[in-house]
């Protein structure tokens, strides 16, 4: 009896050994190499909630709400719950209780209310204009005007909640103490090189696998590609079109193509110039084929569009009554009521190859239909300096724009005073549309509402919105925990690569 006890507790401990030995190891640092620098540190500065900064302050910081890939859905992350009133320009919200910072402070309806009331620019402080705190765990933010979206709002980085308390007691860097999986190594930052993170092992929420992670700048997109060749980095963004065919061959690497919702469009400036004619705004949009200029650019997974609305978005209308596409003979019949008015002035942001080759093939295809186009190049400060909404030099421009995964955010390029309306649209009814699409959560209200603005926007191609441009990830085989976002701000947090 006692032999064949024996016998199974070494057959016991046999087994335990061999799980213990299954068990998956992960690589302890992943590095990111990143397209573009990272500059600051402040996830109130990232004014744009442009993608690079983004993907930083999603894994060190946490914010009222998020925006769910999976689900597709608005989830809460730091709110339990909210709740709009009648007149949506207040919304009660109910904290967790459970989250602190990375210092160990204890999470209060004071730093949300000191976080968003914190200077900066962009669309919150649009909308937000107080809080009122009920208590530890419980405030009401108070609008300066209605705004359905405003949650929403509360998804992106630059509404990131950090800690009162050690931001005033260190102006520099407290802000980049958040409360999330991943802690900012301020002194070892190298700004516009690297940017080092730990893993805060006393998250409130899920710890991730991996200990180390790194956002490495390199400029070049064939070094990001050989460096995740040559196992320097782990992952990257945005390699060459050009190159992805060897990218796939390689059997060490996956290459991840997403659809993306940066739109390449035709603005025009519609308050003074040559375009005010609707004539020749419309001979250039009948003239144009977008096939051909997502070949000419080499986007293999590009896809045309003739709406300026984010595909993403739930308002979203891919089909007009009467479509205006490519059709030489109609542009043709547009030239002809020009009155001789047929010359254009197109600026472009020469340090991007696609806007160009974008504008080239526009100047040929606007060519073959008595149309002279002329490019005008500039830097991105140049473009951004001559196209502000009260002091537009330019005629026309090529430029490209990702929308939120919120109606409302059609309002940068269509709201008055917004210099991120390229195409100087003043028009009171989507004035009054956009007023009226974030005073309902009717969903087929804000579907019907979505709907007319487009229509808009396209019968008097104030735009010319030309297609989606695809994006790519790459990453070593093993690399996991990632799912592509259509806004490529990627949440890395829970990112693992599996070592053999």
């Amino acid at each position: 009896m006692k032999k064949a006890l024996a016998v199974l507790l070494a057959a016991t401990l046999v087994l335990s050994a061999g799980a213990a030995l299954a068990e998956p190891k992960y690589k302890e640092h992943i590095v990111y190499g990143d397209n573009a620098q990272i500059v600051l540190l402040d996830p109130h500065g990232n004014v744009n909630d442009n993608e690079h900064h983004g993907r930083l302050f999603i894994m060190s910081h946490d914010r009222l709400s998020y925006y769910n890939n999976e689900t597709k859905k608005l989830e809460p992350q730091l709110a339990k719950s909210w709740e709009f009133n009648d007149t949506f320009d207040k919304i009660r919200v109910l904290l967790r209780d459970d989250v602190k910072f990375q210092n160990g402070e204890p999470l209060t309806a004071a730093d949300v209310e000191f976080s968003l009331g914190r200077k900066r620019a962009g669309p919150i402080t649009q909308f937000y204009d107080h809080a009122e705190i009920v208590n530890d765990h419980e405030l009401v933010i108070c609008l300066k005007k209605p705004n359905t979206d405003f949650m929403a709002l509360m998804a992106t980085t630059p509404a990131s909640i950090v800690s009162k308390k050690t931001c005033e007691a260190d102006p520099k860097n407290g802000f980049a103490v958040g409360t999330g999986p991943w802690i900012i190594d301020v002194d070892k930052y190298v700004p516009a090189d690297r940017v080092e993170l730990h893993r805060n092992d006393n998250y409130w929420g899920e710890v991730p696998k991996t200990k180390f992670f790194t956002f490495r700048y390199i400029g070049n997109a064939s070094s990001r590609l050989i460096a995740v060749q040559n196992d320097e980095v782990d992952v990257t963004y945005e390699i060459s079109f050009n190159e992805m065919e060897d990218a796939k061959a390689d059997p060490n690497i996956e290459v991840v193509p997403y659809s993306g919702t940066s739109t390449q469009y035709l603005a025009f400036n519609n308050s003074s110039g040559p375009a005010t004619d609707i004539n020749l705004r419309l001979a250039i949009a009948h003239a144009i084929n977008r096939d051909e200029i997502i070949k000419v650019v080499g986007d293999p997974n590009g896809k045309p569009t003739y709406t300026q609305f984010n595909w993403a978005a739930s308002g979203y209308k891919p089909d007009f009554a009467t479509p205006i596409g490519y059709d030489p003979e109609k542009a043709k019949e547009y030239v002809a009521k020009c009155n001789g008015n047929t010359k254009l002035q197109i600026m472009v942001n020469t340090t991007s190859e696609v806007y160009k080759d974008i504008a080239e093939v526009i100047q040929e295809q606007c060519r073959k239909v008595g149309i002279d186009i002329e490019i005008w190049e500039v830097d991105g400060a140049g473009l951004s300096a001559n196209s502000r909404y009260r002091s537009p030099k330019h005629q026309a421009l090529i430029y490209a724009i990702s929308y939120g995964m919120y109606n409302s955010d059609i309002a940068r390029t269509l709201g008055v005073d917004s210099n991120a309306n390229k195409g100087i649209v003043n028009d009171a009814r989507i004035t009054e549309l956009l007023g009226e699409g974030v005073r309902t959560l009717d969903p087929e209200k804000v579907k019907a509402i979505y709907g007319e603005i487009q229509d808009i926007v396209h019968d008097k191609a104030y735009y010319v919105p030309l297609f989606y441009r695809s994006k790519t990830l790459v990453w070593r085989k093993g690399f996991k925990g990632v799912t592509p976002d259509p806004l490529s701000r990627h949440n890395f947090r829970y990112a693992y690569l599996e070592e053999k």
